[in-house]
Parts: C-alpha cells; sequence; structure tokens
C-alpha cells in the first residue's frame, strides 16, 4: 500500500481494529445444515454481540427434500413389502427413487459415461423407431444432493414408456436374459410399477412448483437488493412454503391442480420483476430439441412437462391420480 497507493494508505485500518466483534453490527454469519458446521455457528454468535445466524438455504432446501423422500421411500417399501419380496434379490430392485434415478443416469444417459449402460445405443433406438418426439436429458447423478429426488424423476416421469420399450427389445433378443446385465433387468422391473410412475409424477411436480422457484430466489438474493430484497428475505419464502404445505396437508387433491401448486410462489413475481421474467420465460419460452436425425425442430420442454403433469393422456400416467394424492400427503 505505501508503494503502490500512498494515498489511500490511512483507509487500511490499524491492527488493534480489526476485530471478529465488527461483525456485531447487523453482521451475519452463514453455515449449511450438518452439525459441525452449526456448531461453530452457534459459538460464533454467542461470542458476537448483535450479530445473527442464518441457513444456507440451498442446504436446507435439500434437507427438506431429503426429508421427503425418505418419508416416501419407508411409505413405498411398506407399501410393495410384498411384491419387493418375489423379485430376485440380485436384480437389487428398490422403492428408493434416488436409486432408480442413478440406475436410469447409468443405462439411459446420452452421454454414455457409464460402461455398461446403452446411452448411446438407446439414442439411435430413438431416432429409428421414435423421430420427433420429445425426450428429456436424464440428470446426472454423481455426487449427494438430495434434491437429484426431485429434478431427476423429470426425465423418468416423460421418458420412462420409451424406456420400457427399449428395455423389452433389449432383453427379447435371443439369450439376452443370459447376458443381459442387472441394470437392464432393475429398470424393466422398476418402472413397469405403477406406484413409481406415480411418485415420479409426486416428485416432478414438486420440483417445478417448489425447488426451481426456491433455488432461483436463493440463488439471486445477492441481485435483488434493488427491490429491497436480501437474504432475510428468504424467511418469507419459508412461510409462504409451509402455508402451502398446510394446505395440501389439509386436501392433498390440490398437489394435482396446477393453478394452485404453480401459483405457491405468485407474490414474488409480483415483487420481484426478475423473478417473474424468469419463470415465464422457463415456462413458456425455453425450448429444447426434438429427437431427430438432424437438429432443427423445437419445443417449449416444461409446456409439455405441466401438460402431462396436471392433465396427462397416457392411460398409466392419469391412473396415477389417486396414488400421487395418498402420497401427497
Amino acid at each position: 500500500m505505501n508503494e503502490s497507493f500512498p494515498d489511500l494508505v490511512h483507509l487500511v485500518p490499524c491492527q488493534t481494529n480489526i476485530d471478529i466483534n465488527k461483525l456485531g453490527d447487523g453482521g451475519q454469519i452463514t453455515s449449511d445444515t450438518c452439525n459441525g458446521a452449526q456448531k461453530i455457528r452457534r459459538i460464533l454468535t454467542e461470542m458476537i454481540v448483535g450479530s445473527y445466524d442464518y441457513d444456507c438455504m440451498h442446504h436446507l432446501r435439500n434437507v427438506w427434500f431429503g426429508g421427503m423422500e425418505k418419508k416416501l421411500t419407508v411409505s413405498l417399501n411398506i407399501l410393495l413389502r410384498s411384491s419387493l419380496d418375489i423379485i430376485d434379490p440380485k436384480l437389487r430392485v428398490t422403492a428408493s427413487i434416488s436409486a432408480i434415478i442413478r440406475a436410469v443416469d447409468k443405462e439411459f444417459s446420452l452421454s454414455a459415461n457409464y460402461p455398461k449402460g446403452h446411452g448411446e445405443l438407446f439414442l439411435e433406438w430413438m431416432r429409428a423407431n421414435h423421430p420427433g418426439e420429445l425426450l428429456l436429458h436424464v440428470e446426472r447423478a454423481a455426487g449427494s444432493r438430495q434434491d437429484l429426488c426431485t429434478e431427476g424423476c423429470m426425465a423418468i416421469y416423460m421418458n420412462y414408456p420409451y424406456y420400457i420399450e427399449f428395455l423389452d427389445t433389449s432383453l427379447r433378443k435371443p439369450k439376452a436374459t443370459d447376458k443381459a446385465s442387472i441394470l437392464q433387468q432393475n429398470l424393466f422391473v422398476a418402472l413397469k410399477t405403477s406406484e413409481l410412475v406415480a411418485l415420479a409424477r409426486l416428485l416432478s411436480i414438486l420440483h417445478v412448483a417448489v425447488c426451481i422457484p426456491c433455488r432461483w430466489l436463493a440463488g439471486k438474493t445477492h441481485e435483488l437488493a434493488r427491490y429491497d430484497w436480501g437474504p432475510m428475505s428468504m424467511g418469507r419464502v419459508i412461510d409462504t412454503l409451509n402455508d402451502a404445505m398446510g394446505e395440501i396437508h389439509k386436501t392433498p387433491a390440490l398437489i394435482l391442480d396446477e393453478k394452485y401448486m404453480m401459483a405457491i410462489f405468485d407474490e414474488y413475481s409480483h415483487e420481484l420483476p426478475p423473478f417473474k421474467k424468469y419463470w415465464d420465460e422457463l415456462l413458456s419460452k425455453r425450448q429444447m430439441s426434438v429427437i431427430a436425425r438432424k437438429s432443427g425442430t423445437k419445443v417449449v420442454h416444461y409446456a409439455r412437462l405441466l401438460t402431462q403433469l396436471f392433465a396427462p393422456t397416457r392411460i398409466a400416467d392419469i391412473k396415477t391420480g389417486q396414488r400421487v394424492i395418498d402420497l401427497a400427503r
């Protein structure tokens, strides 16, 4: 500073004035939700008078969805116990949606990263048998994100008829059952289960209606000061979500009411123009290409997803309605 900015040296505080207690004037201590981080946060908050402690909203969102997935897995294991007991254990069929999402990523990811998967072959099969159809991208399942249980379900719910048809074709080939990987057999059994389809539908609804807006609001908070919005504003978002979940608990059929679910965070669309712009573009303008030999035709994929979630046309999806309502509670 003395050499490069001698005129600004007076702005550098002296050593005795650099103290952790400077956080005391409205300072904010943020951490994730693991026990070690929260312990340190509590100690610091006690030391620094006038500071606030604050959960990382991305971690907190994942905690909600992680707990939700555990509850749903337990419920489905009880519901499907008799069926699971008669399936060959070597197929490793489970009611855990995260395990199924990881299996789908291994088998159907178009990047073909898993040696035993068939993503590249599946893509060629789709081009030959279903040109012009929308195929949602498989969510990368590496790591341990807890909201993977919702994000990964969108591709499963939209694509599962193609997955089943492809697996059926593969497993019917001569001597295919002798050589077929456990992965393919596992997915063929799991994806033909109506309860799994209902679960994928429920979690896809929650991803679009809850996870995406919460993720945007948490991630963009630092850019919204001009709208009188800051980190503490996320407390309002939690209250809004809590109220909405309370209504769904009382009336579970609301989970299939598109007007209700997609309007949970409407008050913030009116308050935050950037959020409204993002939300509108996501649901009505963002596009992806359909399956074709050459790229060209694009569709608004979230619009199609919402239609299939709330007003399905496939018979198997229509039949999941009551199961989705039961699981929603």
